[in-house]
C-alpha cells in the first residue's frame, strides 16, 4: 500500500483508491491557495474585522471587543416573523457597513425581501 506524500489518495493492491475504507477522494482539500494575497482578498473582510477587534482591544481594553462580538451575535439572532426576510440593519450598522454601496446592494435579488403568501401560525409553530 503505497501514499503519495502530496495527496491524500490512499491505494490499495490493485492501485485504486479504496472508497469503503478511506472515503471519496476530496480534491478540494488538496488545492492550495496561490500566494498570500489570494488569502488576503478571500478573507479581507474578516481579517479586517480582526485587525478592527484588536486595535480596539489594546487601545480601549478587552471588554471592549467581547462587548462588541456579544453585540453582533445578538444582532444576527434577532428577526422577524418567518415569512418576512430580515434587512440585519442592527448588523450592518455594528460593522459599519450601513452606509456603503457594495455590490450585494446593487445585485439583490428582490423576492428575498418580498412578502410571500403563507400560513403564519404554522410557519411560527415550526419555527419555534
Amino acid at each position: 500500500m503505497e501514499n503519495s506524500k502530496n495527496s491524500n489518495f490512499k491505494e490499495n493492491e490493485l492501485g485504486v483508491q479504496d472508497i469503503l475504507k478511506h472515503g471519496f477522494l476530496n480534491v478540494k482539500s488538496e488545492i492550495k491557495t496561490v500566494n498570500d494575497l489570494e488569502y488576503q482578498e478571500k478573507n479581507f473582510k474578516k481579517l479586517e474585522e480582526n485587525n478592527c477587534l484588536s486595535s480596539a482591544r489594546t487601545s480601549q481594553g478587552l471588554n471592549v471587543s467581547f462587548k462588541l462580538e456579544m453585540e453582533k451575535k445578538f444582532a444576527q439572532k434577532i428577526s422577524r416573523l418567518p415569512a418576512l426576510k430580515s434587512s440585519n440593519l442592527m448588523l450592518s450598522v455594528l460593522k459599519g457597513t450601513d452606509d456603503t454601496f457594495e455590490i450585494e446592494n446593487i445585485l439583490n435579488n428582490q423576492q428575498e425581501f418580498c412578502e410571500h403568501n403563507y400560513d403564519l401560525h404554522s410557519l411560527m409553530g415550526y419555527k419555534f
